[in-house]
């Protein structure tokens, strides 16, 4: 069986540990209460635009934070850089496919615009 858009993010996340726990994805990366990730993967069910959108913003916003540390220090952090670019191509294409939203706009502030 495939694993739903929801689960794929958050195991590419956590196996980069740029996520720590469920209870951390599905707040601060998706903006919503502490049990929802536990109840979509139990549920089978994959994001809502709401949670989705929320999510690329927040992989946007650590994916610039992490590319300005880059400049810094170097190439120490381009197993996060591979990460978070293949967490957001994995909520764009899911958007795609299954809402037909074809871009996220955000702006300097990571707000959707």
């Amino acid at each position: 069986m495939t694993k739903c858009a929801v689960v794929r993010v958050y195991d590419v996340l956590s196996q980069n540990e740029l996520v720590h726990t469920a209870e951390d994805f599905g707040v601060n990366w998706c903006g919503k209460c502490k049990s929802w990730y536990a109840e979509r993967k139990h549920a089978r069910r994959d994001f809502g635009v709401a949670a989705a959108t929320a999510c690329y913003r927040a992989i946007h916003h650590k994916l610039e934070q992490v590319r300005k540390s880059r400049l810094r220090i170097g190439a120490v952090l381009d197993d996060e850089v591979e990460a978070l670019e293949a967490a957001r191509d994995l909520v764009q294409r899911y958007l795609l496919e299954h809402h037909s939203i074809s871009a996220v706009l955000v702006d300097e502030k990571h707000e959707l615009v």
